[in-house]
This record gives C-alpha cells, sequence and structure tokens, in this order.
C-alpha cells in the first residue's frame, strides 16, 4: 500500500455458459430401426421391439419400427445442460498508515454448470499485513482463507461423464 486514502478496489463480471456444437445424434426411430439391423444380424431379440409387463417378461412383439416414427423420445443432450451463469465478484483494501502496510481482499465465484448438478460456489480471503520496525527489520503476516463447495453429480456409472453417458442413452426412452 501507499501513504494517504486507502484504496478501494471492486470487480465483477458475469458470464453465461452454453454448448455451441451439440453432437448430432439420432433420433428415437433412427436408433431403433439401427438396433432392428444389429438385431437381425446377430440373431438376438430386439428389445424395443417387444412389450414387457412389470415383472420384466416379454408379452408380445407388439411394437413395429414404425410405431417410433415421429416420436419425439429424449434428448438426452438436452435433458441434461442447462445455458449456466457465472458471477465473480471481488474486492480488496489497501493502504499504508505509518510504518504499516495492509492489503485485505475478499472473493466470491458462483458457477452453475452446464451440466445440471455441477454447480459450485467458492468463497476466498486475503490479509496482507507489513510492519517496518526500523530500517533493518520488517515483519509480514500473510493468510488466506478458501472455502468451495461443489456438486459432485459430474460423474456417471463406471466413470463414465455424464455427458458423455447422455449421447449414447436411447432416445426412445421418455
Amino acid at each position: 500500500g501507499t501513504e494517504g486514502k486507502p484504496k478501494i478496489n471492486f470487480s465483477s463480471s458475469w458470464t453465461v455458459n452454453h454448448i455451441s456444437n451439440k453432437t448430432d445424434l439420432m433420433d428415437a426411430y433412427e436408433f431403433v430401426q439401427l438396433q432392428k439391423e444389429i438385431y437381425d444380424l446377430t440373431g438376438n431379440t430386439n428389445a424395443y421391439l417387444q412389450g414387457y409387463n412389470d415383472q420384466g417378461e416379454k408379452v408380445n412383439d407388439f411394437y413395429t419400427v414404425d410405431k417410433y416414427k415421429g416420436l419425439k423420445g429424449t434428448d438426452w443432450q438436452e435433458a441434461i445442460t442447462r445455458p449456466a451463469l457465472y458471477q465473480n465478484y471481488n474486492v480488496s483494501l489497501s493502504g499504508k498508515v505509518d510504518k504499516i502496510n495492509y492489503y485485505a481482499s475478499l472473493g466470491y465465484t458462483d458457477e452453475q454448470g452446464i451440466v445440471k448438478g455441477s454447480d459450485m460456489k467458492r468463497l476466498t480471503a486475503r490479509l496482507n499485513l507489513g510492519w517496518q520496525l526500523n530500517k533493518w527489520l520488517n515483519v509480514t503476516y500473510q493468510g488466506a482463507y478458501s472455502y468451495q463447495k461443489q456438486n459432485p453429480n459430474k460423474v456417471a456409472i463406471g466413470g463414465t461423464s455424464i455427458y458423455t453417458a447422455a449421447i449414447y442413452l436411447s432416445p426412445a426412452i421418455d
């Protein structure tokens, strides 16, 4: 700090983050059609073309690929993401009184996170004090504090990110 009036600084910033390039995915009809082609080649049963009861037992083969035409289905990328606000605020005070220099600051960050449930909040503080006791001895104190709270909702089963899992999920599921 310098002699004279204390110096106060304040800064803030706001941004909105969003996904600008989503992965182009199949709709429900295209997905079920591909599954049918795969199952026809392998001889396995296609779960999307069968009806099941509450116990998971096969009831009949009542679905056809055409039943999925025009079905909206689920865009999982859309379902798990959002435009996310990022806010950052900082204020500081510095100066010098006689033989004491001082600097104190406080910061706050609030980030929503593009993937729902990936929010983060952080609070930081700093204090620096310096005493010039004589020509050859200067005593300094520096302290800092940081607290961060982050929602850990970024990982799906098996370590796959939620966003990656959303790309591979079936759009035929509502």
